[in-house]
């Protein structure tokens, strides 16, 4: 057994191209501009933006929690809040303790963790392994998540990776033709679209596309370059030495 671990991560061009995408869902969505960070699994940013109109100060800060959030605990920012800071599912309410403790894992991580939703963690689909994460910020929180997700489903390297969360939980999209092309592109059939909280998708349309899902459309992969430090794998996951 080797002493050597070796880690995967999202290389550059797949980082780039999930935050140009998510920005571009929040444009056809017409949300508020977000700030997007796509960050690699030992939490440092791969690749930041920011849309015309999106407040410098706040918004990019608290994307890049949201993505920290989700390499550091290994969850979604919106399953990390809703460990610590919503009643169980026995219906006892959070207590005092319970709050305490979620405010002093923050100050640890020196302010740099988000409780509430937009930041989403990506894992290889062949083994689970973390690569990276997306966090977004500056519009409604469910609209942030979707975003971050969108960014991902439609990326040149979907089908290669699954995410946390797997499903949108956003009441207010407007490109529902885009995220039903989405979802199928991810290998997912028309029983979980109608799951996706989106019960706008007319029924010729569900039917249309459970078609173009099943029959399997592929989305070209990247090339990534090779690099001195990196070896490159077929596609924008790249393994770090």
């Amino acid at each position: 057994m080797s002493g050597i671990l070796r880690v995967k991560t999202l290389s550059l061009r797949a980082a780039d191209e999930i935050a140009t995408l998510a920005i571009e869902a929040c444009e056809l969505n017409k949300f508020n501009p977000i700030s997007v960070c796509v960050m690699d699994p030992a939490g440092h940013p791969i690749v930041t933006k920011r849309m015309d109109g999106c407040p410098a100060m706040a918004y990019p800060a608290i994307s890049l929690a949201k993505a920290n959030t989700c390499v550091s605990v290994k969850s979604s920012s919106r399953a990390y809040g809703a460990k610590y800071l919503k009643p169980s599912e026995s219906g006892e309410k959070v207590g005092p303790e319970t709050f305490a403790r979620v405010l002093n894992q923050i100050t640890t991580l020196g302010g740099k963790a988000a409780a509430f939703q937009g930041g989403i963690l990506l894992m290889d689909k062949t083994d689970s392994q973390i690569v990276g994460s997306v966090g977004v910020s500056g519009a409604a929180g469910d609209e942030d998540e979707y975003c971050a997700l969108q960014g991902v489903w439609d990326c040149s390297i979907a089908n290669e990776l699954t995410t946390s969360p797997s499903e949108h939980s956003c009441k207010t999209v407007k490109d529902t033709k885009r995220l039903a092309a989405s979802v199928c592109r991810v290998g997912k059939r028309k029983d979980d679209l109608l799951a996706t909280g989106t019960p706008q998708l007319g029924s010729v349309f569900m039917n249309e596309i459970a078609q173009r899902a099943n029959q399997g459309a592929k989305q070209p992969k990247l090339k990534i370059e090779p690099t001195e430090d990196k070896k490159p794998s077929s596609s924008g996951v790249v393994v770090a030495k």
